[in-house]
């Protein structure tokens, strides 16, 4: 039963720990992230909701993918 509780806290250590990794590659996305790209989207006729999910979070995806690798990484170094 200990050891079910020792796992518990080791993810949500790992979790807390990598969180940090993968909201800095994002936020370096969305600094680079050009709105043209979004507005032109809205000016083809997709709505804004539309435009986020295809545009936007398709920008985003390589940087939290980036961000998973590094945290999944960093958790194996501890293994």
């Amino acid at each position: 039963m200990a050891r079910t509780g020792a796992f518990t806290t080791l993810v949500i250590a790992h979790v807390a720990f990598c969180t940090a990794y993968v909201t800095i590659t994002v936020q370096i996305a969305a600094a680079d992230a050009d709105r043209r790209s979004e507005e032109a989207a809205m000016d083809l006729g997709s709505s804004p909701a539309q435009a986020s999910s295809e545009v936007t979070l398709a920008h985003h995806w390589p940087a939290a993918g980036i961000g998973l690798l590094l945290s999944f990484t960093l958790s194996l170094d501890d293994l």
